[in-house]
């Protein structure tokens, strides 16, 4: 996973996505994005990835309904049948 330290961007339908990354430390890569349309910031996520050695847990917390922050977990593991 260390390959997703740095910056990254995109544009989609006008709007510019820019994601920042920092490198793997721990056993952990921490990473801020944002979603932009001209001079308006549409959405901002900040997110969370630990390693393991069969499995990844990521963590995306960003505004929900309201503009409450909300947090998403994701657990993924290493399909044995699948290499």
């Amino acid at each position: 996973m260390s390959w997703l330290a740095g910056c990254w961007s995109g544009e989609t339908d006008g709007r510019v996505v820019e994601e920042r990354w920092l490198p793997l430390r721990a056993g952990t890569l921490v990473g801020a994005s944002r979603v932009s349309r001209g001079e308006r910031t549409l959405s901002v996520e900040l997110a969370m990835v630990r390693v393991g050695a069969d499995s990844l847990h990521a963590r995306v917390e960003g505004p929900g309904d309201g503009g409450r922050v909300q947090a998403l977990d994701f657990r993924y593991r290493r399909e044995p049948a699948c290499r």
